[in-house]
């Protein structure tokens, strides 16, 4: 039963169904982690497992996408709602994450 639920689970995300950005390795299944030490990168469970199963990556820690209540994540840390958008960085951040990226030096 674990195993069909699982496969049922990756075609409804190789779908596209469910909500949420797509993988960003794949770009064909919705993304369910970041990694911060990997650029905020967003993976499916699929890519994630890929991604981290090289030595010098599988201690990477990684935090789940989390439903935002309709809310797009955060590109760099994917756990709060975007609320502004860079046109110079091509980047959606929550506050917290746009005064970080853009403070000045």
């Amino acid at each position: 039963k674990a195993a069909l639920q699982a496969a049922a689970d990756d075609e409804e995300e190789l779908n596209g169904a469910g909500d949420g950005p797509l993988c960003d390795m794949c770009q064909q299944r919705v993304a369910k982690f970041t990694c911060p030490s990997c650029d905020s990168e967003k993976y499916c469970h699929h890519c994630d497992a890929v991604q981290h199963r090289a030595p010098r990556r599988s201690h990477h820690q990684r935090y789940p996408l989390l439903s935002l209540s309709g809310g797009v994540p955060c590109d760099m840390c994917g756990e709060q709602a975007v609320e502004l958008y860079c046109a110079e960085c091509h980047g959606s951040f929550c506050p917290h994450c746009d005064a970080l990226k853009h403070k000045n030096p």
